[in-house]
């Protein structure tokens, strides 16, 4: 489809009279991000232990968060 085409078929009017509407359940998802300096000694400790157990380091931190909210309870 050419350009001047989707710029066309954009500016149509859209017929929702058959559409209908999901309420399925949808699982959120959250991120979060971190950021340590290159020579912090917790991320080369993290990177170290991550490597020790065969894992990334955000598998790791996703484990230690998880005992650590265990221990909370």
């Amino acid at each position: 489809m050419r350009r001047d085409e989707v710029a066309q078929q954009a500016g149509e009017p859209i017929d929702w009279s058959t559409a209908q509407v999901d309420t399925t359940d949808r699982r959120t998802r959250a991120a979060y991000t971190v950021s340590f300096d290159s020579d912090d000694k917790l991320i080369q400790w993290l990177e170290a232990e991550a490597g020790r157990r065969g894992m990334n380091p955000i598998e790791l931190m996703r484990d230690l968060l998880g005992e650590a909210y265990r221990r909370a309870a």
